[in-house]
């Protein structure tokens, strides 16, 4: 989104998107001051998953 004034142009992100089949959240969710993916897969945590997404899609970083 762009919103435009006198003064400067201003370009930012909506906190929340959605269509018809989906429903996005753009801002970092946050519980006691941790990130959720932190509350939720702490560090040492497993993660397994058998869908084909790769996971740096959803927490970010590099996976191998």
């Amino acid at each position: 989104m762009t919103v435009e004034s006198v003064s400067k142009t201003i370009k930012a992100t909506p906190v929340f998107d959605w269509s018809e089949t989906d429903f996005n959240i753009n801002a970092e969710l946050r519980l006691g001051g941790k990130s959720i993916f932190d509350v939720l897969y702490p560090v040492g945590s497993v993660y397994m998953s058998v869908s084909s997404t790769n996971p740096g899609n959803i927490f970010g970083g590099t996976w191998t």
